[in-house]
């Protein structure tokens, strides 16, 4: 936790960087497939869009992890 606070402070960039990345990856991927399900039915449910919501934290953590492991 040390490292990362640290990580933050001397290179905010690079946090921003992998936040950001991993942000944009969990939402392409999330439209991707909501596409894919939007063409088996029109209808979008709130547990659908829950699991887009889940992806995008999940993939923006990965994006932070991943600028950690490389600072």
């Amino acid at each position: 936790m040390k490292k990362f606070l640290t990580i933050i402070k001397l290179k905010p960039g690079l946090f921003f960087l992998g936040l950001g990345s991993g942000l944009l990856s969990g939402l392409f991927t999330a439209q991707v497939i909501s596409l894919i399900k939007g063409s088996l039915q029109n209808e979008i449910d709130a547990f659908f869009l829950l699991k887009i919501i889940i992806f995008s934290i999940l993939a923006a953590s990965i994006g932070v992890a991943s600028t950690y492991f490389m600072a």
